[in-house]
């Protein structure tokens, strides 16, 4: 049987997708490589945008139980601010002077 290390008071969805998300952020920061969690489905987005800009791909699978996911982080690059529109800034040096 499992039971909460801690009791939080608040016990709504929101919170409790916000604590996995949070953990699942950290995990990602101290991690090159891949790891396999257990996610709730209705943290897809969230965890998306956050593997994202932390250079991982998540890969989603159904777990048998309505409502989770088993979710794949892979690392593909070394993680930083993405540029979703591809822009790119050139430094052409200083101004000539005249």
């Amino acid at each position: 049987m499992y039971s909460q290390v801690v009791d939080f008071p608040d016990q709504s969805p929101s919170f409790a997708r916000g604590v996995e998300a949070g953990k699942l952020f950290e995990r990602m920061k101290a991690t090159d490589n891949r790891f396999t969690e257990i996610t709730l489905v209705e943290n897809r987005e969230v965890l998306f945008r956050m593997a994202e800009y932390l250079g991982f791909r998540i890969e989603h699978e159904r777990e048998p139980i309505d409502g989770w996911d088993y979710t794949t982080f892979i690392r593909v690059r070394p993680h930083g601010r993405v540029n979703l529109h591809g822009l790119k800034v050139v430094d052409n040096g200083p101004p000539d002077a005249a």
